[in-house]
């Protein structure tokens, strides 16, 4: 298992960021599969990670958001 650091989690958090049709349902290739899959790769490729870490700690992040945004 990786650790993650939070320069880290920051890094993916901006590589995630620059990529629009993961996280905007209304961007055109959002409900594109294979074009998620191409910017996941570019994403794993930049931080030499695999992309089901990267999409794991995505995921825990969000978590994370969400619950201190219900707050």
């Amino acid at each position: 298992k990786m650790k993650w650091t939070n320069e880290k989690a920051l890094k993916l958090i901006d590589e995630y960021e620059k990529v629009p049709e993961l996280w905007d349902a209304k961007h055109p290739l959002h409900f594109n599969r294979n074009k998620k899959l191409d910017a996941w790769e570019i994403i794993a490729n930049n931080m030499k990670m695999d992309v089901a870490a990267l999409k794991q700690k995505i995921g825990s992040l969000l978590g994370s958001f969400r619950r201190e945004k219900a707050k």
